[in-house]
């Protein structure tokens, strides 16, 4: 659970640049965020905490997320 209080709280703006660029070599948008944090990928959800109307995360839980979803795709292969 992300801890509004930390000081590690980083904007879903500033969240788009950290995630890895997509094969074509576009960035994520801010609406794939919006959407991994809502319904997820894979039954996996982007960690998320609303404060004052803004929607913040961290590299904490965007590397969770990124790591749970890797490993959920070698379930698959």
């Amino acid at each position: 659970m992300i801890d509004p209080l930390s000081g590690e709280l980083i904007s879903i703006n500033e969240a788009v640049g950290l995630f890895p660029h997509r094969r074509s070599g576009a960035k994520v948008s801010r609406s794939t965020l919006h959407r991994w944090a809502t319904k997820g990928s894979k039954g996996i959800r982007l960690e998320i905490v609303k404060v004052g109307g803004m929607v913040y995360t961290t590299k904490d839980a965007i590397r969770e997320f990124i790591l749970a979803c890797s490993s959920s795709e070698g379930d698959e292969l």
